[in-house]
C-alpha cells in the first residue's frame, strides 16, 4: 500500500466578507431580471431545498493554447494545403471524501439547513412559514398531493448512501420536490399555477424553491499548455511532399483545501402569475466558507479502490490507475462545518432577498 501524506491540517482562509451580497446572484439583487417577483414581498415560503452533498468530485480545467503559439504554428502552415486549428488542453483533480456519514446523519443536516435558512429569512425582516405549518393553508394540499410522486422518488435515492454518481440528495422533513432546477422552463399547468397563485394569496407569502450542493474541498488548478508544430517539405520528382509533426503536452500543478463550500444553486421563484420564469437564480461563483476544518489529505490506492466501489456500488472490484486525493474527517467535524457554511449562505441571501425586495437598491 502506498500512502503518501500530502498535508495533516491545512488552513485555507477564504474570506467572503468583501463580497457584498447583491452581487452573489444572477438575477436578484442590486441588478436582476426576477427582482420584480419578489418587489415589496412580506413573507416567504420554502417547501423545497433540495440539498446535494457530494462525496466525489472531479474539477477540470481547459485551456486553450496561447495566442502566440497559436501564431506560430499557424505560419508554420503558410505555403502549405495545411490547416492548423487552435488545440487545447485538460487537466483533471479527483477528490474522495471519507467520512463515517450514515443516511440518518445527511437527513438531519438537511433538516438544519432548512430551519436555519427559515431563521435567516425572518431575521432581514420577513414573515416566514415553516414546512410543518404550511397545511393550515388550503391551497397547499393540492399542491403537495401533485408533486408526491416526484418527492417519493427523490426521498428513494437517498435510502443508501453507497449509489449515485458520487452525490447523495436530502430533503427536509415535509418538505417536497417540485422544480429540477437543472431545467430551462417548467411546464407547470392550469390547475398548478391556480394553486400556487392561490396559496401565494392566502400566505401573502413569494414561494421560493432551492437546488443547492454542497462540497467538501476547494480545488486550485493551474494549467499550462504547450503546442508545437513542425514542418518539412521536399521536392520528388514534379511533386512536393508536406509533412507535419504536431505533439501537444498539458502540464499542471493543484492544490486541495479543505474547506466547505457551496457550488451548483439554482432556485426557482414562482411570480406573481403563478408560473415560474425560464432562467433560474443562480449563484454567480462557488460560495466558499470562511474557516477551513481540521482533515487529512492523502493518496491511497487500497482505500481509493474500496471508495470507490462503496460509491458505485460496483459489482466488480475497481483498478484504480491515478491518485485520487482522500479527504479524510470524523463526522462530527463534517457537520460542524456543513451547517457553519449554510447559516453564512443563509444570511447572504436573506440580505439579497432584502434587497430584492426593495426594488434592488
Amino acid at each position: 500500500m502506498r500512502k503518501t501524506a500530502i498535508s495533516l491540517m491545512v488552513y485555507c482562509l477564504i474570506c467572503t466578507s468583501n463580497i457584498f451580497a447583491q452581487d452573489l446572484f444572477d438575477g436578484i439583487g442590486t441588478k436582476g431580471v426576477q427582482n420584480k417577483n419578489i418587489k415589496g414581498a412580506e413573507g416567504f415560503i420554502v417547501p423545497q431545498l433540495n440539498v446535494g452533498f457530494e462525496t466525489f468530485t472531479e474539477t477540470v480545467k481547459i485551456q486553450q493554447e496561447s495566442k502566440v503559439s497559436n501564431i506560430r504554428n499557424n505560419l508554420a502552415t503558410v505555403g502549405t494545403n495545411k490547416n492548423y486549428v487552435r488545440q487545447s488542453g485538460a487537466a483533471k483533480v479527483t477528490t474522495i471524501l471519507s467520512v463515517e456519514m450514515k443516511p440518518e446523519d445527511f437527513q438531519s443536516l438537511s433538516n438544519d439547513f432548512q430551519k436555519i435558512l427559515e431563521e435567516e429569512i425572518s431575521k432581514a425582516g420577513f414573515k416566514v412559514f415553516p414546512l410543518e405549518e404550511l397545511d393550515q393553508f388550503s391551497a397547499y394540499a393540492p399542491i403537495k398531493e401533485r408533486f408526491d410522486n416526484k418527492t417519493e422518488k427523490t426521498k428513494g435515492k437517498t435510502a443508501d448512501v453507497e449509489v449515485g454518481d458520487g452525490k447523495v440528495m436530502f430533503l427536509p422533513e415535509n418538505g417536497i420536490m417540485m422544480y429540477n432546477g437543472d431545467l430551462k422552463s417548467v411546464s407547470m399547468g392550469i390547475g398548478l399555477i391556480k394553486n400556487l397563485k392561490d396559496l401565494m394569496k392566502e400566505s401573502n407569502a413569494v414561494i421560493l424553491m432551492q437546488n443547492l450542493d454542497i462540497d467538501f474541498s476547494n480545488v486550485e488548478l493551474d494549467v499550462d499548455f504547450k503546442s508545437r508544430m513542425r514542418v518539412s517539405t521536399s521536392n520528388v520528382g514534379y511533386y512536393e511532399i508536406t509533412s507535419t509533426d504536431q505533439s501537444k503536452s498539458t502540464d499542471a500543478t493543484y492544490n486541495v483545501y479543505p474547506v466547505m463550500k457551496i457550488k451548483n444553486n439554482n432556485i426557482g421563484i414562482v411570480d406573481k402569475t403563478g408560473s415560474m420564469p425560464a432562467a433560474p437564480v443562480s449563484l454567480k461563483e462557488d460560495f466558499i466558507s470562511d474557516i477551513p476544518y481540521e482533515a487529512k489529505l492523502y493518496t491511497d490506492k487500497k482505500k481509493s479502490e474500496s471508495l470507490f466501489n462503496q460509491l458505485f456500488s460496483l459489482k466488480r472490484k475497481m483498478d484504480v490507475d491515478f491518485d485520487p486525493i482522500i479527504v479524510e474527517m470524523n463526522k462530527e467535524t463534517y457537520m460542524n462545518a456543513s451547517k457553519h457554511l449554510f447559516r453564512m449562505y443563509s444570511q447572504e441571501f436573506a440580505k439579497t432577498l432584502a434587497i430584492g425586495a426593495n426594488g434592488g437598491k
